[in-house]
């Protein structure tokens, strides 16, 4: 019986799906593999072994609970790579750790973001601003300052409300409350000493949250 070998050349479509191992039609098929383990598909058609890793420093901020890596690219000359762990962020670049961040002999930026937190925030970043949010903490800014040890980290300041009340405190206090309509705009009247100017944002907030019930 005569033996066929096929040479294939072009390794482009990577791993393909099981599904399609039998849809010898697809340009796809012919340019796949079963399994591609330890190696990188190249998109001239080859493939080379994937590259090993390379020990840098030992997180602190117990990583064993979690950690996030953040890619920042400030510009096309300076790109980082943050590492967040609980309440701390660090900062590579150029495969090393930013030593000394502002100064304080820290080898890290405090950032309050804790360790369930970080599988699930969200973050954007534009120039030299990363903007991190979750449902649980008040949006952050942190921003990269005049050289690579310099970061700041910073609440997020709205200017429109209702805003969404993070640290939120109740009292009952012995007062009667009087409001000056039932729609529109209401000035709310006590009879004693209840309000502070703090409480503008929450008590707008429930109001309009008691309108829509």
């Amino acid at each position: 019986m005569a033996r066929f070998v096929n040479i294939q050349t072009n390794f482009t479509s990577g791993e393909i799906d099981p599904l399609i191992r039998s849809r010898v039609d697809l340009e796809s098929y012919k340019n796949g593999l079963e399994t591609a383990k330890n190696v990188i598909c190249q998109p001239q058609g080859g493939v080379s072994r994937r590259p090993g890793t390379r020990f840098i420093t030992e997180l602190g901020g117990s990583p064993e609970n979690g950690v996030r890596l953040v890619h920042f690219e400030f510009s096309v000359d300076d790109s980082y790579m943050l590492a967040f762990t609980n309440n701390r962020m660090y900062v590579f670049k150029n495969k090393a750790l930013i030593t000394n961040i502002n100064g304080s002999g820290n080898n890290y930026l405090t950032t309050t973001i804790a360790s369930a937190q970080l599988g699930t925030m969200c973050y954007t970043q534009s120039a030299d601003t990363l903007i991190v949010v979750h449902e649980d903490i008040v949006p952050k800014k942190i921003v990269r300052g005049a050289n690579d040890a310099t970061w700041t980290i910073s609440n997020v300041t709205f200017d429109s409300v209702p805003q969404y009340a993070f640290s939120l405190s109740t009292s009952n206090p012995a007062a009667n409350i009087t409001p000056s309509d039932v729609s529109g705009k209401v000035t709310i009247t006590a009879s004693s000493g209840v309000f502070s100017s703090g409480m503008s944002d929450s008590i707008s907030m429930q109001i309009h949250k008691d309108e829509q019930r």
